[in-house]
């Protein structure tokens, strides 16, 4: 099974400051004498001294703890807890959903700025991608890349299938296209459109 899961946005210029090493490192630079990797050091000084716990910040939620809201219509039936919001994130979006058996997570789109991964927990139910159909079970984790042009959803099995849907937030640039309906949202400026499909060079040649 999975035992914890890390996500974050992918940063290149990140600088990361070790109190303890007293030392930082932005990506493979060190600033400070270190020797040896940054592991072997923090082992070398034995376990850390830890406070006594203190109040619990805003940004830790329990899933039992935020309200979860139905959404969908049609063949669309999710039972979902939006974390990420509840926690205070800004760049990226992390929702605990439930899917009602036989139903779909939404209907099926991509995106064009935003990143998704998907982490399934619980159930089963398959993955749709394009034209093709993929099986899914506990552990599978399924990524969809910005602008890859395949659209995706997922539809639960008969015990219903439970995920974690994590992904960025840029809200200004993404575009969402819905083939099944043949849709188009302008998420920026919050317009949803069908626009006629033309040839490159359409209107270009006498």
């Amino acid at each position: 099974g999975i035992d914890y899961l890390v996500f974050g946005t992918r940063t290149k210029a990140e600088y990361a400051f070790f109190p303890r090493l007293k030392a930082g490192r932005m990506g493979m630079l060190w600033a400070g004498m270190i020797e040896t990797h940054q592991w072997k050091q923090e082992d070398a000084l034995g376990d850390p001294e830890l406070p006594e716990p203190s109040p619990r910040p805003r940004g830790i939620v329990n899933i039992d703890e935020v309200e979860e809201e139905d959404w969908g219509r049609g063949d669309v039936l999710v039972h979902g807890r939006d974390l990420g919001i509840a926690a205070g994130s800004v760049q990226t979006g992390i929702n605990y959903n439930r899917i009602e058996a036989g139903m779909l997570s939404a209907p099926p789109h991509h995106h064009s700025a935003e990143e998704e991964i998907f982490v399934m927990l619980d159930g089963e139910g398959t993955a749709l991608l394009g034209e093709e159909e993929h099986p899914l079970r506990p552990g599978h984790v399924v990524a969809r890349p910005a602008a890859g042009r395949v659209a995706h959803a997922f539809r639960a099995g008969d015990a219903g299938l439970t995920m974690l849907a994590y992904g960025t937030r840029d809200r200004g640039a993404d575009i969402v296209y819905y083939p099944r309906s043949d849709k188009i949202y302008f998420r920026g400026v919050g317009v949803m459109a069908r626009l006629e499909q033309l040839d490159y060079w359409d209107g270009e040649e006498d």
